[in-house]
């Protein structure tokens, strides 16, 4: 299994600022705590009287209330948006510590916002890292114990593959590692 390439941070910036040509903005690391996220970017940029966002950059004289996501690191291919839910960046951030960058992989394909439904759903199809769809074509027979003797040597793995991976499982392609498969079911 692989592990998590790297921390996952964000960068949020004052859209005020940037709307006016000013980059104003800090880093923050994505742990697992999205309460915790939200308050440390409130603090950095600073609040009103009511615990609001309020970016006060001296440069305007305006007080500013909105922010967004303007880079990330370490998500992988997963494409993190301006206006993305702390809590599932924080649920993937987590999910990655156990399972590492395939959760990227998977959320980068699904559609699920939900941070809950989304673990649920990485874990009930997540199928492992395997070096080719092939390989994992050829453990999944012998995960059955079908012992198909001699004519064994016989089989096109490369065709079982094909035929499994057009119906009941998908493939996202994991580097040199090979390929992190999930089941359709």
């Amino acid at each position: 299994m692989s592990t998590a390439t790297s921390e996952q941070r964000i960068y949020v910036a004052c859209l005020g600022c940037y709307n006016g040509g000013t980059l104003h903005g800090f880093w923050f690391d994505v742990d697992d705590d999205a309460d915790e996220l939200a308050e440390a970017i409130t603090t950095k940029f600073g609040a009103d009287e009511n615990g609001y966002l309020s970016c006060s950059d001296l440069s305007f004289g305006d007080i500013h209330e909105e922010t967004a996501i303007h880079a990330f690191e370490g998500f992988g291919d997963y494409p993190v948006g301006e206006y993305e839910s702390l809590a599932t960046l924080c649920a993937l951030t987590e999910l990655a510590e156990e399972h590492g960058d395939a959760v990227f992989a998977y959320a980068s394909y699904e559609s699920e916002s939900d941070p809950d439904v989304l673990r649920k759903q990485f874990e009930e199809h997540y199928q492992g890292e395997h070096n080719s769809e092939k390989d994992f074509a050829q453990e999944l027979h012998e995960q059955m114990g079908t012992d198909l003797g001699a004519l064994e040597y016989h089989i096109d793995w490369d065709s079982v593959a094909r035929d499994l991976f057009i119906g009941d499982f998908f493939s996202v392609d994991a580097g040199a590692n090979g390929v992190y498969v999930f089941d359709r079911h």
